[in-house]
């Protein structure tokens, strides 16, 4: 099943690769590949690796842009971003081009230029560049889809896409490894409810309550873990099925695993490293 679901999910990110090369020509794969990147060591607290991976995302986007119309996409990003705007006036959307590729060009300038600028010394600056790292490049990549998609007059649902690249990071995620079929290897969360919610979230999916006790046995009593089991169902974070033999994590216990747990996992202020 499980590798039913990724060839299904690899199948997608083909598509909207062919969507991308509409308008970025052979940046496509790197496109995409830098967003999920960025996503990622963004849900980590890991920022400097953001912004790089933000630089390179942003970097694709203009050269890609550059390549599918035939300039010179090699030269210096501010001379490939100002021919852009010049020289794509009437072929893509003008807000595309006077708006979006200066957004761009200003988050690869981030790359270069991080720590510097800022007032605040107290605060460190990699932080504030990260988070608008993040929400650029996530209006961007939505927006550069879109204008393929018009561009090309094809049909792909925004919230498919965005359920596929946020399955991608979890599957991602450095803390947990995939033993066998029956066996998941979680490595951070200190209480075993911590645990069996990183496992949910990993698997994203009904999942049997035979794989959790034998993910966990190992270091988790049976007792413990079928204790958990109740607590993150009475506290809503995690749902049970019928028959009673299957959980899954829910939309609270995502936001719980995500805003509380996950962005620890980096600073070391609740888990052994």
């Amino acid at each position: 099943m499980e590798k039913a679901k990724r060839s299904k999910y690899d199948n997608l990110l083909m598509d909207i690769s062919k969507v991308l090369k509409n308008l970025i020509d052979e940046y496509a794969e790197d496109f995409i590949a830098n967003f999920i990147e960025l996503r990622k060591y963004y849900v980590l607290n890991k920022y400097r690796e953001t912004i790089f991976y933000g630089g390179r995302f942003s970097e694709s986007l203009i050269r890609g842009l550059a390549k599918k119309y035939g300039l010179n996409y090699e030269d210096r990003l501010r001379r490939v971003k100002d021919d852009l705007k010049k020289s794509l006036k009437g072929r893509i959307s003008d807000f595309f081009r006077e708006v979006y590729l200066e957004i761009a060009y200003n988050i690869y300038q981030l790359r270069n230029k991080k720590d510097v600028a800022h007032v605040n010394l107290k605060v460190d600056p990699s932080v504030l560049d990260a988070h608008l790292t993040f929400a650029a490049c996530s209006t961007l990549f939505s927006e550069t889809l879109k204008e393929s998609l018009r561009l090309s007059k094809a049909s792909i649902s925004m919230s498919v896409i965005e359920h596929v690249l946020n399955d991608i990071i979890r599957k991602e995620l450095p803390f947990i490894e995939k033993i066998t079929e029956n066996k998941i290897l979680v490595f951070k969360g200190k209480t075993a409810l911590e645990k069996i919610l990183l496992l949910l979230y990993y698997t994203d999916e009904w999942t049997d309550r035979e794989l959790i006790f034998k993910s966990l046995l190992h270091e988790k009593s049976k007792d413990a873990i079928r204790v958990a089991l109740k607590i993150g169902e009475r506290r809503g974070l995690i749902a049970k099925s019928d028959d009673g033999m299957k959980y899954k994590i829910t939309l609270k216990g995502i936001k719980y695993i995500e805003e509380s747990i996950i962005k620890e996992l980096s600073i070391g202020n609740t888990y052994d490293k």
